[in-house]
């Protein structure tokens, strides 16, 4: 009977380990949700600012076609 006990306590820490890593896991796509979105505010002033854009398209690409 001691196996039986030991396998109850070994399930419920396992169910809690799955919540707590599911709940770490949404917590972490939506900082990097945040941080995609912040980016594409900043994305235009900064080309303004640098020029990125027109250095960009003079340098060739392997997936230009």
């Amino acid at each position: 009977m001691a196996t039986a006990t030991g396998s109850v306590s070994i399930a419920r820490a396992s169910e809690a380990t799955r919540w707590s890593q599911l709940i770490f896991g949404i917590i972490c796509m939506v900082m990097i949700a945040n941080l995609q979105y912040g980016w594409t505010l900043f994305v235009n002033p900064i080309d303004q600012k640098y020029h990125w854009a027109a250095r960009r398209s003079k340098s060739p690409s392997p997936f230009s076609c």
